[in-house]
């Protein structure tokens, strides 16, 4: 195509055909036409298909491209993608999400209308796998965003409430910018892995522009079992951890950047990183209890993110991974069929939906709290410190909403060495 006002990439891998197809079929019926469409097959499981009704869809603005052999993320992939076409706006969208039709009009309108918007978004949708919309705290915005120059670092690292995100699938960018990015990521040394999402929006507000957030949910998000993001990487908030402290310190330091929301969200990525670092020894610890064949642990994980979709109609993509193996060791410990919550927040009222109905044979006879007693859904709530805790008798199951609070306490009653049997959920 000669002159497209819009390049669109679409990379194609561990998904079925029908979501691809939903997707492709999304991009084609945009209300805008003049753009160009680089479908990217990674070594997709749907290949066969996807050959043959590229085929017959015989669209002159797609270009298709097969790859060899499937590449994981990476800088020259990510590079390759921002490589392609010729248009000055570009976006990079995904093979299980569905652009609504007027997406990409609305979106270059913004950018016309402002050489110095670097990128815009629309909000997204969440739906499942089979196209539902679902009812989550997505959030609601009565007119669009303009992030200034540090705006939206400062507002992301404090991470109010009210702040907005950016859904990378549903960015069209400026091409500069991102190209931009990239250099002084590379040059920063930065990992191009999966937290790429967040910090390439952080070096662009560095720059003299605009990010721009639509008002209006124009895309379809789509939370399934198959995608990245159900499971947290360690490796990802490491990388993050670093170029926050490595990055933006500077910025602090010449006052761009506010040293309160630079503390706070340090403090914040690092707890995280010492969370998701105790949880993989905990893994390594389970698996080794369970046995290596894990793969009955795994079928219970979809058991329950289809269990927790179809009865609250919310993604549980934390769900899934607190229960993948977690569950399974609560099965296997036959000679312990009691269970005590620690704490009665919304963790352990998780928590305790998903023991009753994925182990039913589990009974549990109360909660635990730091500082309250009484009862709760007609079982006792009892006082941390005046309880005497013997766990040969029952397990504890703690979420980590509360974990702060209970490395405390085990530390103050040098019992931490049984913390190996609470098995955390990630709620």
């Amino acid at each position: 195509m000669e002159n497209p006002a819009v390049t669109v990439v679409l990379t194609v891998c561990d998904r079925s055909f029908k979501f691809v197809k939903q997707a492709v079929d999304g991009i084609l019926n945009q209300t805008f036409k003049e753009f160009e469409l680089y479908i990217i097959n990674n070594s997709s499981i749907a290949t066969l298909e996807l050959d043959n009704w590229i085929n017959e869809l015989n669209d002159y603005r797609i270009s298709y491209i097969k790859l060899k052999n499937h590449i994981e993320f990476c800088e020259e992939y990510a590079r390759k993608i921002f490589s392609l076409g010729t248009a000055e706006y570009i976006i990079w969208t995904h093979d299980d999400d569905i652009m609504q039709k007027e997406m990409l009009e609305r979106e270059k309108q913004v950018l016309d209308s402002d050489e110095n918007i670097a990128m815009v978004s629309p909000l997204v949708k969440l739906i499942d796998s089979e196209g539902n919309y679902i009812i989550y705290k997505t959030p609601d915005i009565k007119e669009d965003i303009v992030y200034e120059r540090w705006s939206y670092i400062n507002q992301f690292l404090l991470h109010s409430k009210d702040f907005i995100e950016f859904q990378t699938p549903a960015i069209l960018f400026r091409r500069w910018y991102i190209n931009q990015a990239f250099d002084e990521m590379s040059d920063k040394k930065c990992e191009f892995n999966t937290s790429f999402d967040a910090l390439y929006k952080l070096c662009i507000n560095t720059y003299p522009c605009k990010m721009y957030v639509i008002k209006d949910k124009l895309y379809n998000y789509r939370i399934h079992e198959m995608q990245w993001s159900v499971c947290e990487n360690f490796d990802c908030w490491k990388y993050m951890l670093n170029f926050i402290k490595g990055y933006l310190q500077e910025y602090v330091e010449k006052g761009y950047v506010l040293e309160e929301a630079y503390n706070k969200y340090f403090k914040n990525i690092k707890k995280r990183c010492d969370r998701l670092s105790f949880s993989e020894k905990i893994d390594n610890k389970i698996i080794s209890y369970i046995g290596n064949d894990i793969s009955e642990a795994k079928r219970r994980s979809k058991d329950t993110y289809s269990f927790w979709k179809d009865k609250y109609k919310v993604p549980g993509y934390t769900a899934i991974q607190g229960c993948f193996l977690r569950i399974e060791y609560l099965i296997k410990m036959q000679e312990r069929r009691n269970y005590l919550l620690w704490g009665t927040g919304s963790g352990s009222e998780h928590a305790k939906i998903i023991i009753d109905n994925l182990i039913p044979e589990m009974v549990c006879i109360g909660y635990i709290d730091s500082y309250k007693t009484g009862v709760k859904d007609g079982l006792n709530i009892y006082l941390a410190s005046d309880y005497k805790f013997d766990s040969e008798n029952y397990i504890i199951v703690a979420a980590t909403t509360a974990e702060e609070e209970i490395d405390k306490f085990l530390k103050e009653k040098n019992l931490e060495q049984i913390k190996d049997y609470m098995p955390q959920f990630l709620i």
